[in-house]
């Protein structure tokens, strides 16, 4: 009897030991994506299976929406796999981090996403690798020639040059509160935002002419918030607050294109088959812009929209809408060959909750 009850002993304690292995490898503390609303804390997060991060070896665009990283399966943009970010489920790198998404590129070779903590690269597998962790949110992204260089919270400018680590530039000059893109064209990167401690249009966005070593503030005189700016037809198109659009051919000295409206602020611009598209919303209503030549810009209210990209793969403008244009959650695709006229797709982004808050972007 004693044997026996021994026996039924240590059965209880190995159940014991197991259970607190199990609850210790799958619980993990992470921090909010979101603290900059919420304010900083830390939560506990169970883990109760592991997700799926890697996307389709054919997707030719990308969503992606903190912790979600989806990519089409196919040109119809009907099917859309990858991972999401709930309180079970998330998108990881190879070290098994997870991935705050904001923004995305491709090199050609690669994808590269700029996130929470750093920049990630997209690896032979289509998963994801991590060129740094310690720096903070990361915003905008762009490529060009090896060189990739990340934007972000409070100014941030992380710069890699070999595709495998990252570090730190600083800007000089300006105090930046928040850069939200950059782009790449003609030798010349230059990044836009909101900086603080200026309140005229040149100090919304930075330009260097030396692969990014070196930052300074471009030229204008006009208040604007700039959310995106892209470099095509042999020039650069920011887009922003107040309804603004403006335009450089150099990237210095900038000149505005349309009239300020303070109830309509533009979200994003992609150009393709020799037409710019840009759209934006008011608290009511959804608008998008069009020029042949970046001047001169005609409105249109043909389509919801609040992300956009252009498909070079599939010659094909696509686009993410919102339920409403006061709202930030996305539920459809929708396409265009032309900018001008646009299709909804009947699509499944394969998860079980609506994308919050993401951007659309193509190779």
């Amino acid at each position: 009897m004693k044997s026996a009850n021994l026996k039924f002993q240590n059965i209880l304690k190995g159940i014991f030991a197991l259970s607190l292995l199990l609850t210790t490898s799958f619980c993990q503390k992470k921090e909010d994506p979101n603290k900059d609303v919420l304010g900083q804390f830390l939560f506990w997060q169970t883990i109760l299976a592991p997700s799926t991060s890697s996307i389709p070896a054919n997707a030719t665009c990308l969503i992606v929406a903190n912790g979600a990283i989806l990519g089409n399966a196919d040109s119809t943009y009907k099917d859309w796999s990858g991972a999401r970010i709930s309180n079970t489920f998330g998108a990881k790198d190879t070290d098994g981090n997870f991935i705050y998404a904001q923004d995305a590129i491709h090199d050609g070779t690669s994808w590269f996403l700029g996130e929470a903590l750093g920049i990630v690269k997209s690896n032979s597998s289509n998963g994801w690798q991590t060129l740094t962790r310690s720096h903070d949110y990361i915003y905008g992204i762009a490529t060009s020639g090896g060189t990739t260089i990340g934007v972000g919270r409070a100014g941030l400018i992380l710069r890699s040059t070999n595709g495998t680590t990252a570090s730190d530039i600083s800007a000089t000059g300006v105090s930046p509160n928040n850069l939200s893109t950059i782009a790449v064209g003609n030798g010349t990167w230059v990044a836009g935002g909101n900086l603080a401690n200026q309140t005229s249009f040149n100090s919304s966005i930075l330009y260097s002419t030396n692969n990014g070593t070196n930052w300074t503030a471009s030229t204008n005189n006009k208040a604007m918030v700039v959310v995106k700016i892209i470099y095509a037809n042999s020039m650069f198109v920011a887009v922003g607050g107040s309804g603004i659009i403006s335009t450089s051919t150099d990237g210095i000295t900038w000149t505005i294109r349309t009239g300020e409206d303070s109830s309509f602020n533009f979200s994003d611009i992609a150009f393709g088959n020799g037409i710019f598209v840009a759209v934006g919303t008011t608290s009511t209503q959804s608008s998008h812009f069009t020029s042949t030549d970046g001047i001169t810009w005609t409105k249109s209210n043909r389509v919801l929209l609040r992300s956009i990209s252009y498909d070079s793969t599939n010659a094909t403008f696509v686009g993410v809408q919102p339920t409403s244009a006061s709202n930030s959650i996305y539920t459809k695709v929708s396409t265009s060959k032309d900018g001008l006229s646009w299709s909804n797709v009947t699509t499944s982004f394969g998860i079980s909750e609506t994308i919050f808050l993401g951007k659309i972007r193509c190779k």
